[in-house]
């Protein structure tokens, strides 16, 4: 898929551009009741990413296995709806119900931003189903964002939790990149034989 018209509907107030030391993040919005401080939650989210990119660069497990581009990595992340989240999960998943979060790697030709050598690739987010999780969990809402984004980012490098072991490598990166940033363990209220069930959607 190539959704350039996403990419270039996003007016000034809803695209914005960040470049850290570890990567450029484009974070777009398109529709939903998002934060209306979008320059904050880009700031957040793009310390998150930043994070997620130097853990498992300098895991041991993770290091010899993840995804990366030989130049600086370019993520585009769009805050979208419900209905264009599911409208994606059916094409791409084949999944016709919304879910939280997709991620498309740049080898899926999913990229709705601009392609270039240093794409990792797209993250999706859907207002509705991540709003309602964050009020169901009693989350705050940019906390509950920045952990699908991170999730979405590590999807992105090449990890996945099909299989129980790969679901406790995810959640213990996740886990520890959140607690750099002062947010508790999402998964602590899981039950521990259970916890690998409960990584965010992806098109679930």
């Amino acid at each position: 898929m190539n959704n350039q018209e996403h990419f270039e509907s996003a007016g000034d107030d809803d695209s914005i551009q960040l470049e850290t030391s570890a990567c450029t993040i484009e974070l777009m919005r398109d529709g939903g009741q998002w934060p209306k401080d979008l320059m904050q939650l880009a700031e957040l989210i793009a310390m998150g990413v930043e994070n997620s990119l130097n853990v498992t660069q300098s895991d041991a497990v993770t290091r010899h296995h993840i995804v990366m581009p030989k130049s600086h990595p370019h993520i585009n992340i769009l805050l979208s709806t419900d209905e264009n989240i599911r409208r994606l999960n059916l094409e791409f998943r084949g999944k016709d119900q919304p879910t939280n979060v997709l991620s498309f790697p740049v080898g899926d030709d999913a990229a709705f931003g601009p392609a270039a050598g240093s794409m990792l690739g797209d993250i999706v987010l859907g207002y509705e189903t991540v709003a309602t999780e964050a009020r169901d969990q009693e989350l705050p809402l940019n906390n509950h964002i920045l952990h699908l984004v991170i999730h979405g980012a590590l999807h992105l490098m090449g990890l996945d939790h099909q299989e129980n072991d790969e679901a406790t490598i995810m959640e213990g990166l996740e886990t520890r990149i959140l607690s750099m940033m002062n947010i508790s363990d999402p998964y602590a209220s899981c039950h521990p034989t259970t916890k690998g069930n409960h990584a965010p959607g992806e098109g679930q």
